[in-house]
């Protein structure tokens, strides 16, 4: 029982909390998993045929009958439409324009045919909602709603500039208007078989723009008239029968669509989806808009596909036949504009050379020099610095309406892009053969699509053996098994189908399988069997191929294409533990993340020890995930922003409306339902997960059971401090529960035992600080973000209970941490063997909207909770944290009952010569004997210290101590800033040594990707404090930062002793009093391979220190980290731990071995000399281990402290509670360390 409780406690000495800042980053930082952006280039088809009204162009099928559509040339839907525009060549094909009538029913069957949805897939269909284009310059907004009355024909119209003939023609048309009479025009009343011209007439016919067709049933005739029911949104006496019942994406509409909400549909499909251009436009900006920087991108049109194109333009001059004309580039927000503003001001030019496009993409990615798509910055050079990344993966997306047409002029078999025959010949290319086999093989189809795609797949883009900078091998993929630097092809048809109607399996491929010959006359120019070879060529290049008949379809397509290009997700062995373990006696709860999927899972096990030996086994007893309840039986909850009370509800379906801070596209049932766990095959835009549980990263597991006792029995806390040692005893009786926040938008509850109900998710929460980003969640292409990813704590307070006065009650506070700027309290009940939460149980919850809540941050640090002297009430007290508004630092302090801001210290000076933003960290509190709150000392990013003065029951009269300077400073040698973003700790001096405290303290930050290639010198503080119990602070000694560091004593790191484990240190003496006192201690965190022992190579580490030290008897504990490169690599970079125990009162070598470096289970004289090590990847379950010598201690998992186990000597050394037993205030996990001995 012993050496259970010791473990069960020192397990949760350290943990590895990620403390976010500025511009929070929204991977995980501590990462080592290989990840390596993919190339994506996409061609899109800019040819004249997209602008044409209808789809398909030829001959086409409806319930069995045969229909012909418009042809080749333009048939318009309005009269008034721009006919002639100098970009848009195609456009002086008109035809004529499809009549609309103002009867009953059409006037001949092409009418019909022409405006439905059901043979002409363009047109307007009420059973999709059609949105404004997201706005190119900020793909997080669209643009503007179409207008009915006056509907654009080109959505940029108005930014047309004066003397363009789209802006000074008609601009737009009025739905509404209905016109009897009749209106002269060029109609078109059937088609011509001939697949060019409509049969035409020049007449005047009445017309009503604002009109559709349905045909009755699946055997309706499409070409007899009788066949259709027609739909008039101008009837304002028509009663609309379908909604969001009937049609789910119309979420829109109630259970029925209101008539103005149909108008404003079918207003936005007639400016933004009525033509094939104008639904592409909108398809791709769809797609792509939600995309990170997780891609990277180039992309080019099918005009220029035949010409010289130059990818880079200022700075590359080089000239490529087919090549994109925009490389590849990161898809930041800015280059994301940057492409949806080319995409869609792209005006149409030209024919359909399809060979060109795919063999131009394929000859970009062959390129060595600066620029090479391959190098990890193309244009950056071509040295070490900017290497050839050998595991990069490829795509080519190409969307097309239409069949290709370069025989002839162009002609693309005699170009020097030809390719010959490939996929029917025997070759090695590169090192790698290539040998016929069915279905990739044909018949002798010579510079077919299917032969480029083949080309640039079987061999290898790159020779890597030539390039001494190239890395690795790509990673091979079920669907593709090439482990060469290659060029996967996506090709998109719309409305556009082949001969073959089943494809030709590639898992069980067939032993002949006979693909048709393409013709190669130029005047064949539309034969299906180049529809294909499209296929054949997306099958030969281990890519897909996609038929779309509308915009949903379109951008369904492009994002599946997407997808598919992504590196595959990691197998079991990349999956990656957070580094925050839970323990209960004998119970280890692990949580653990997958990148790239996100996905996660909880995982308990049960130790046992190996009789005899210090040796510990695990057996897993479950998997959260393996556990978790049907979606529509979870008990879930959400906080309600639209209540009159703003509470806590159901998160279900049915309460989708009071959620009013979800993005408005995704308040809906089916939304709320996705989140909830439920995979929508009907929702195909809605991203695929391999998992329902997220990924757990950052989080703190926090167990909650009948640990946590403050001793404010003992001490005589005055607010309830008689009954507590009976709540303490009740709260051993319930079941445990593991509570974890988790980047799925929620914080979990899980039942926490080894019987058979362990791992059940038994609640979950819904924070209101999520709900604005809940929605990127879905997103097909997705971004990790963060969510209910900050630190959680455990506290006991005497608060009001409804009818029962004040009663103990056991919290759980939540923050946010990189997820959100909010912080949120969950009462736990106690009394009853099992533990019931729902939505009454949720206390409250703010974050920055609310008022006196303003500058709240991302909180990456514990929230600390206390009652404050003179009756001054129980608070809980919050660093305001990272990123808040104004970049303020200032501690805030909310009323636990209430959730109400008491007091925000906003008076917090800026450190001189410091511009950058500023913010609060974790908070230390001081307390009396009778565990009441004096103080509370924090530090800020600006490198400040501060100590905070709670001498009174009013909150107006709390002040900042030292006359609201702060106490210390922190700056390096070279007077740098020195971010503090974990909270301080603080060691109470006795009279022998000094008098006040020492807060320790230790500084740096790890918020993103600059951050963790800082190496700037980071340090740990040991700062002097004389000020006395509840006497207010006078003046600070440190008052000029520059001379601070010449007020301590420097200790330092000895060079390394051979064939051993431990870091050693300097031991010199820090006299606390007296002549030569010293205001403290410090020493600088720089590493190297001569102080470090088993550091190779000649490395120079700058760690970080951004979690809370622990202040262990007269000991502190503190870990450093090292992060790993976030730079693109296809090798790990490995993070390094910097571990250490050190005299609180010198911060250098220890007189007595500290730790059990033999392994014998005792430490002593054989054990090594050294104050700390260095772990690689640190983290992982280690053999916890006791001694059964009390004169030289334990070992803390396996490193206990020295006589932790008990007090020896002065009780005032020892770690303990107001009361006198030991203190695990606020409880929270952390993480396990691994000694490298």
């Amino acid at each position: 029982m012993r050496k259970a409780t010791i473990v069960a406690t020192l397990m949760a000495i350290q943990y590895h909390w990620m403390a976010p800042a500025m511009a929070m980053y929204q991977l995980p930082l501590l990462s080592t998993t290989v990840s390596v952006a993919p190339n994506f280039v996409l061609t899109l088809d800019n040819s004249e045929s997209m602008a044409l009204h209808h789809l398909p162009e030829n001959a086409s099928t409806v319930n069995g009958y045969t229909v012909y559509m418009g042809g080749t040339h333009i048939v318009l839907l309005h009269p008034d439409d721009i006919k002639e525009h100098p970009d848009y060549n195609f456009l002086t094909k008109v035809s004529g324009t499809v009549p609309a009538s103002t009867g009953a029913t059409c006037v001949t069957a092409y009418e019909c045919q022409m405006r439905s949805p059901d043979v002409n897939s363009i047109y307007y269909n009420p059973a999709n909602l059609y949105k404004p284009w997201p706005l190119a310059s900020d793909p997080s907004k669209r643009m503007p709603a179409a207008s009915y009355t006056a509907a654009l024909y080109v959505p940029d119209a108005l930014a047309k500039p004066t003397g363009d003939p789209v802006k000074d023609a008609v601009l737009f048309a009025d739905l509404s208007k209905v016109n009897k009479v009749g209106v002269s025009a060029v109609w078109c009343t059937s088609a011509d078989t001939r697949g060019v011209n409509c049969d035409r007439n020049k007449t005047t016919k009445p017309f009503n723009p604002a009109i559709f067709y349905r045909l009755k049933d699946e055997k309706s005739d499409p070409g007899v008239v009788s066949s259709y029911v027609k739909y008039d949104l101008n009837d304002a006496t028509w009663s609309i029968p379908w909604g969001k019942n009937l049609y789910t994406a119309r979420t829109d509409c109630s259970n029925s669509c209101t008539l103005q909400q149909e108008q404003q549909n079918f207003a936005n499909w007639f400016t933004y989806y009525r033509s094939r251009i104008l639904l592409t436009k909108g398809a791709v900006s769809e797609a792509f808009a939600p995309i990170g920087d997780n891609i990277r991108l180039g992309w080019t049109f099918s005009y220029n596909a035949p010409y010289e194109n130059i990818a880079n333009l200022p700075t590359d001059t080089f000239k490529s036949q087919g090549g994109p004309v925009q490389g590849v580039l990161p898809f930041t927000a800015e280059n994301k504009v940057k492409f949806l503003t080319a995409i869609q001001n792209r005006t149409l030019r030209g024919s359909t050379p399809l060979r060109y496009a795919t063999a131009g993409v394929g000859r970009y990615f062959q390129r060595i020099d600066s620029w090479s798509p391959w190098r990890k910055t193309p244009g950056a050079g071509t040295g070490a610095s900017n290497p050839i990344l050998g595991c990069r993966r490829a795509a080519h997306i190409l969307t097309t309406d239409g069949y290709y047409n370069d025989n002839g002029s162009p002609d693309y078999p005699s170009s020097d892009l030809a390719v010959g025959e490939v996929d029917n010949v025997a070759q090695t290319v590169n090192g790698i053969t290539y040998t016929p086999s069915s279905p990739y093989k044909d018949g002798n189809n010579s510079n077919s699509l299917a032969d480029i795609a083949m080309y640039y797949w079987a061999f290898p883009l790159l020779d890597l053996d030539t390039l001494p900078l190239a890395s690795n091998t790509v990673p091979a993929k079920p669907t593709d098994p090439a482990t060469w630097l290659h060029l996967n092809q996506y090709m998109v048809g719309l409305g556009v189908s082949g001969t073959i109607t089943t494809p030709p399996s590639t898992t069980n491929p067939p032993s002949k399988f006979v693909w048709p010959t393409i013709p190669t006359s130029s005047s064949d120019s539309t034969s299906p069997t180049k529809i294909d070879d499209m296929l054949h060529a997306t099958l030969n290049s281990r890519g897909k191929f996609f038929t779309a008949t509308e915009s949903t379809s379109l951008k369904n397509a492009m994002i599946e294409a997407i997808n598919s290009g992504q590196p595959e997700p990691a197998s079991e062995s990349g999956v990656a533990t957070s580094g925050n373990t839970a323990v209960e006696g004998d119970l280890v709860f692990t949580p653990s993340y997958q990148s790239q999927v996100w996905t996660g899972d909880i995982t308990a096990y049960k130790l046992t020890k190996t009789p005899g030996t210090q040796t510990l086994n695990q057996v897993q007893l479950w998997r959260a995930s393996d556990r978790l309840p049907a979606p529509g039986l979870r008990n879930i909850v959400g906080y309600s922003t639209t209540d009159s009370n703003s509470k806590a509800i159901a998160f279900k379906p049915e309460n989708v409306g009071s959620f009013a801070t979800i993005a408005s596209d995704y308040r809906t049932a089916r939304f709320i339902d996705f989140i909830r766990g439920v995979d929508d095959d009907l929702e195909p835009t809605y991203r695929h997960r391999t998992g329902k549980l997220p990924d757990f990263v950052n989080s703190t597991p926090l167990l909650i059971g009948g640990n946590l006792d403050m001793g404010y029995q003992a001490a005589g806390l005055p607010s309830g401090g008689s009954t507590y040692g009976a709540f303490v005893a009740s709260k051993k009786a319930r079941a445990p529960l593991l509570f974890m926040g988790g980047n799925g938008g929620m914080l979990h509850a899980f039942n926490a035992t080894d019987s058979a109900s362990g791992g059940i998710e038994t609640f979950a929460y819904v924070p209101k600080g999520v709900m604005p980003n809940l929605h990127l969640l879905a997103q097909p292409v997705y971004n990790h973000h963060f969510y209910v990813d900050g630190p959680l704590t455990e506290a006991d307070a005497y608060l009001p209970d409804g009818n029962q006065g004040d009663t103990w009650q056991n919290i759980v506070i939540g923050t946010l941490g990189a997820g959100g700027k909010g912080v949120f309290a969950i009462k736990v009940p106690v009394g009853g063997a099992q533990t019931t939460l729902g939505a009454s149980e949720v206390m409250w919850d703010i974050d920055d909207t609310d008022k006196d809540a303003g500058t709240l941050g991302h909180v990456t640090s514990p929230v600390q909770v206390g009652y404050v002297q003179n009756n001054g009430g129980w608070y809980a007290f919050i660093g305001n944290g990272h990123d808040s508004a104004g970049g303020t630092a200032s501690l805030i302090v909310v009323n636990l009952a209430t959730g109400k801001v008491a007091k925000v210290f906003t008076d917090l000076t800026n450190a001189a010569n410091v511009t950058t933003p500023n913010g609060l960290s974790g908070v230390d509190l001081i307390r009396n004997a009778r565990g009441e709150v004096i103080g509370a000392y924090a530090g800020d990013l600006h490198g400040q210290l501060w100590r905070f003065e709670f001498d009174s029951s009013d909150s107006s009269k709390w002040k900042v101590g030292f006359g609201g300077k702060p106490l210390f400073t922190a700056r390096d040698a070279n007077s740098g800033v020195q971010h503090i973003s974990a909270a301080p700790s603080h060691f109470n001096l006795t009279n022998d040594v000094g008098s006040g405290n020492l807060v320790l303290f230790g500084t740096g930050r790890l918020t993103d990707q600059t951050d963790s290639q800082d190496s700037s010198t980071q340090s740990f503080y040991g700062i002097l404090d004389e000020t006395v119990g509840t006497a207010s602070a006078g003046a600070s000694p440190f008052t000029d930062p520059a001379k601070a560091r010449g007020l301590l004593q420097m200790q330092e790191f000895k060079t390394k002793v051979t064939d051993q484990n431990l870091i050693r240190m300097t031991d010199t003496a820090v006299p606390l009093t007296g002549s030569n006192k010293k205001y403290g201690w410090f020493v600088d965190l720089v590493f190297s391979s001569a102080t470090v022992p088993n550091m190779l190579g000649n490395w120079v580490h700058h760690p970080k220190v951004i979690y809370k030290p622990v202040v262990i008897r007269k000991l502190v504990f503190f870990t450093a980290v090292q992060p790993p490169s976030t730079e693109e690599s296809c090798t790990e970079s490995k993070s390094y731990d910097y571990t250490f125990l050190l005299p609180v009162l010198t911060g250098g070598q220890s007189k007595v071995n500290t730790w059990d470096t033999d392994g014998n289970g005792v430490i002593n004289a054989a054990d090594e000399i050294g104050q700390g090590f260095a772990t690689p990847d640190g983290g992982g379950l280690s053999q916890p281990k006791d001694t059964n010598d009390d004169n030289t201690g334990a070992d803390l998992n396996p490193n206990l402290l020295k006589n932790f186990n008990k007090c020896a000597g002065d009780d005032s050394y020892c770690e303990k509670g107001p009361g006198g037993s030991k203190v695990i205030s606020d409880r929270v996990w952390k993480r396990i360390i691994k000694p490298p001995f």
